[in-house]
């Protein structure tokens, strides 16, 4: 299970987005995104930036795109590398060179972008990395006691033993931090870079969030069927471009969902 959640991650298809020969499974999601090659040459000729920005909220508009973030700077999120207004809590990945829906941050160890397409794959490459650790920490456990007390020769079979109790031990721990910060963002509705820069959105007047509660959002990543959480299959809901959000009244108070973008 450990293996198959580590290549559902490492391989997860359609995990960009950009042009749409480049994710043909999700072509009618993100061609919309994609600037056609004449409005790439007219985006170019534009001299200022205010021009290019003035632009890209005629597209927007034009296109009806469902956007309802602004990058930092306050105007549309536009991707100069991928060439595409890039859509709700995507983000450009300089490692894999490519745009990323829900983009939470590019890990080493899958060599690959845990996002929208494979976050549900790498909570459980977690859980179940962590389950292994913990059958070999108690697998060694008893040598390790033994060892302790001198009731057993410390030679080379013992020290590979070992070893795999001290390693074991220290990925269990590391692990399990690591999939309690996931396991807090996924019922917060959020993301790594969204922890650390909160999401800008382009509607100031009213407080809005992606959070829909702790099971709206469980359910959003795992899907409603329990027999498959445990599963490396996808059952995530939405399309990876855009996402429910609730508002808040004026008073701070939870209102219901409202729309759905």
């Amino acid at each position: 299970m450990v293996i198959l959640a580590f290549c559902k991650n490492s391989h997860s298809p359609g995990s960009e987005t950009g042009n749409p020969q480049m994710c043909p499974s999700l072509m009618i999601s993100c061609v919309q995104f994609c600037l056609s090659p004449s409005e790439t040459v007219r985006f170019i000729e534009l001299d200022s930036e205010h021009e290019r920005n003035t632009y890209l909220e005629h597209l927007v508009k034009e296109k009806s795109l469902p956007i309802t973030l602004n990058n930092k700077r306050g105007t549309v999120p536009f991707c100069d590398i991928c060439f595409l207004i890039k859509p709700d809590r995507t983000h450009h990945c300089s490692s894999c060179e490519k745009c990323v829906p829900k983009m939470d941050h590019h890990c080493p160890w899958i060599n690959n972008c845990v996002g929208y397409h494979n976050q549900k794959y790498f909570l459980l490459f977690l859980f179940h990395a962590i389950c292994y650790c913990i059958l070999c920490f108690l697998s060694t456990l008893g040598f390790f006691i033994y060892f302790v007390h001198n009731q057993i020769d410390f030679d080379l079979n013992g020290m590979h033993v070992f070893f795999l109790f001290v390693i074991s031990l220290v990925f269990a721990i590391a692990l399990f931090a690591l999939l309690l910060f996931q396991l807090a963002l996924l019922f917060g509705n959020s993301s790594t870079l969204e922890h650390f820069r909160s999401p800008n959105f382009r509607d100031s007047t009213v407080h809005t969030t992606f959070n829909l509660g702790f099971k709206s959002n469980f359910v959003q990543v795992f899907g409603t069927r329990p027999l498959l959480w445990l599963i490396p299959i996808r059952t995530s809901q939405g399309d990876g471009f855009s996402f429910p959000v609730r508002t808040a009244g004026g008073d701070g108070s939870r209102a219901p969902l409202l729309y759905s973008v």
